[in-house]
């Protein structure tokens, strides 16, 4: 059976893909949480345990849905610690394990060029794990992310509130920058999983969109 390794599960995305997979999921994580469906199993450990205990299970998949933001870890080196490091430092274990695929959630909009911080440390994460030479690496690239937070997100609720305005209002070149909605996100990660085609996929909005239409087909 494939062994899909997930990483972040506590967080929006990861928490709804626990919910929405249809495969077994071995969820590495620093506190004990609701593994939910039968089937999966939990290691708990620090995360600087991580690429040992990723060297033992040799998953086939990893999947990082890792992420905070700058105001929740105080500083651009805390964010970049994990947003940027314990991401290549999950993937490089999982490569180096045999792992064959890599999924990772990012944002739209990333790029090592960009000026703006967080923008730019998703990028050089990006860089980073296609340096790796996975035989196939899925890069999801969501809008702003829906769904209900343990945590409260002033900025974030804002734009959720004006969400269907905006979103209303991207359209064509500009649907990349739409909301999304994290259930979504979680079925077109699961949808991915395990795809055979080999190499390096960007999934924005409309790529999401056709992920999960494919699910529901």
């Amino acid at each position: 059976m494939t062994k899909t390794v997930l990483v972040g599960a506590t967080g929006l995305v990861g928490a709804n893909l626990v919910d929405v997979a249809t495969r077994p999921l071995h969820i590495l994580a620093r506190r004990a949480g609701n593994i939910a469906r039968s089937g999966n199993e939990e290691t708990v450990a620090d995360s600087d345990e991580w690429p040992d205990v990723i060297a033992g299970l040799q998953p086939d998949i990893i999947i990082s849905c890792l992420g905070t933001t700058i105001a929740k870890a105080d500083t651009k080196q805390a964010f970049a610690a994990v947003d940027h490091d314990l991401v290549i430092a999950v993937a490089t274990a999982a490569k180096e394990a045999g792992a064959k695929q890599m999924i990772c959630v990012s944002s739209v909009g990333a790029s090592k060029e960009s000026s703006n911080f967080y923008l730019q440390t998703k990028g050089r994460a990006e860089a980073a794990l296609e340096s790796l030479k996975f035989d196939r690496l899925d890069i999801f690239r969501p809008g702003l992310l829906t769904g209900n937070r343990d945590e409260f997100r002033f900025g974030e609720n804002i734009g959720k509130l004006l969400a269907p305005v905006t979103d209303f209002l991207m359209r064509g070149s500009l649907s990349r920058y739409r909301s999304t909605s994290a259930q979504q996100l979680a079925q077109a990660i699961d949808a991915a999983a395990g795809a055979t085609e080999q190499g390096r996929f960007i999934h924005e909005n409309d790529g999401i969109d056709t992920l999960t239409a494919k699910m529901r087909g």
